[in-house]
């Protein structure tokens, strides 16, 4: 009879990522900052979230997202 391999867990982050992230979060948020191209995006990508909301869920134009949850992992 064989035996099962033991399960080895391995963390799911990489140490370099994680300081690369925390280097930028000081500024993230900064409008005159070095991300202030993809805040500008911003804009265009709720609209386009609500769109796809209203659409597929067959939502209310005005409020898609009225009583749901969401997670933005772009």
């Amino acid at each position: 009879m064989s035996r099962a391999s033991p399960v080895v867990q391995q963390p799911s982050v990489l140490p370099g990522e994680i300081a690369q992230f925390e280097a930028l979060a000081a500024e993230w948020w900064d409008p005159d900052g070095s991300m202030a191209p993809l805040l500008r995006m911003n804009p265009a990508r709720l609209a386009f979230i609500k769109d796809a909301a209203t659409t597929h869920w067959r939502r209310s134009q005005g409020a898609p997202l009225e009583g749901m949850d969401v997670l933005d992992l772009g």
